[in-house]
């Protein structure tokens, strides 16, 4: 069965912990438990999980919004769930309604992630050279613009 997609708080301690398990599982450079509970308890951010029958979180996305403008921070699946269409879910809860522009950053060798998001409208817009750490990387800059529908 897929898993739920559900909004995260601050006081969903033991879903925050498993968050922060695969942000460090599938990062070289992941958020710390605290960066993440810190963010869930932002007024501006919002933490989308998906998780399964037994509660346990298959996935999750952060995304952060100011006035017009939004950012998607982070999103991972843990890799026992991947290519099950949890990521365009987690995708689909967290821009729903939104009426921003939303930026991100991806990895220039995430072709899997830059395929998703240009699938969600998002365009290349620039590169930060030498950004990522563990390996040394680019990021991609990606835009998507409000006046574009959302998925």
């Amino acid at each position: 069965m897929m898993p739920r997609v559900k909004e995260v708080t601050a006081a969903d301690g033991e879903l925050l912990t498993q968050i922060a398990a695969i942000e460090a599982q599938v990062f070289t450079d992941a958020w710390s438990l605290a960066s993440i509970r810190s963010s869930a308890e932002s007024p501006a951010t919002r933490i989308y999980a998906a998780v399964t029958e037994t509660d346990r979180v298959a996935g999750y996305c952060i995304v952060t919004q100011v006035l017009d403008t939004a950012d998607l921070e982070n999103i991972a699946v843990a890799p026992e769930f991947r290519r099950q269409g949890i990521a365009a879910r987690l995708l689909d809860a967290a821009f729903a309604g939104m009426d921003a522009d939303i930026h991100l950053e991806v990895r220039a060798s995430n072709a899997g992630a830059i395929a998703l998001y240009r699938k969600y409208g998002f365009t290349e817009c620039g590169i930060r050279r030498r950004y990522y750490e563990n390996p040394r990387e680019d990021a991609i800059l990606m835009l998507k613009s409000r006046n574009e529908e959302n998925k």
